[in-house]
C-alpha cells in the first residue's frame, strides 16, 4: 500500500513541477507558456481529452492555439509518465499561464485517480498563482468535492 501511495504522490509532484516549471518560464520570456497531456508516450503532440495519462509538454505558445507546434511553438520539458496505477485528469484540455505567471483558468481541478478505484482520489484546484490547493471531502461521502461542493469522481 505504502508503494501505491508513493505513486500517487509522484503524479502529484510531478503535476506541482510542471505548473511551477510554466510559471517560472513565463515570467522569465514574459510570454504565455502552456501545459498540456500527451496524446500517446511516443509523440510530442497535445491529446485532446482531459486525461493526462501519458505524461505533458510545457511549451511557449508562439502561435496562440494552445496546440504544441514544432515550428512556431518552442517545447521547453516533455514529462513522460511510466505505466502505473494512477493518472490525472483535468477539467480542461490543457492550461496556460500569463506573462506575469498567472493561472489562467479559474475553477480548474487536478483529480489523480486510480485506474481500479480502490483509493480515493485526490483532488487539487491551481489558484491564480500556481499553487495547488487540496480539495476536500466537504459531505462526507469519501470523495473530494469540487469549489461548487459537487463531487469529483473518477471517470
Amino acid at each position: 500500500k505504502k508503494h501505491i501511495a508513493s505513486l500517487q504522490e509522484n503524479i502529484q509532484s510531478s503535476l506541482r513541477t510542471a505548473v511551477l516549471l510554466a510559471q517560472t518560464e513565463a515570467i522569465k520570456r514574459s510570454d504565455e507558456v502552456v501545459v498540456c497531456p500527451l496524446q500517446s508516450r511516443d509523440s510530442i503532440r497535445c491529446a485532446d481529452p482531459v486525461t493526462w495519462r501519458n505524461g505533458w509538454l510545457v511549451f511557449v505558445d508562439g502561435d496562440g492555439d494552445m496546440l504544441y507546434s514544432a515550428g512556431s511553438d518552442e517545447l521547453i520539458r516533455i514529462n513522460i509518465m511510466d505505466e502505473n496505477p494512477f493518472y490525472a485528469e483535468y477539467s480542461a484540455a490543457c492550461f496556460s499561464l500569463n506573462a506575469q505567471g498567472y493561472f489562467k483558468a479559474t475553477d480548474s481541478v487536478f483529480t489523480v485517480c486510480a485506474d481500479d478505484g480502490t483509493l480515493d482520489p485526490v483532488a487539487y484546484t491551481i489558484l491564480k498563482y500556481g499553487e495547488f490547493m487540496p480539495l476536500s471531502d466537504t459531505d462526507g461521502n469519501g470523495n473530494p468535492n469540487d469549489l461548487n461542493g459537487d463531487d469529483l469522481v473518477c471517470k
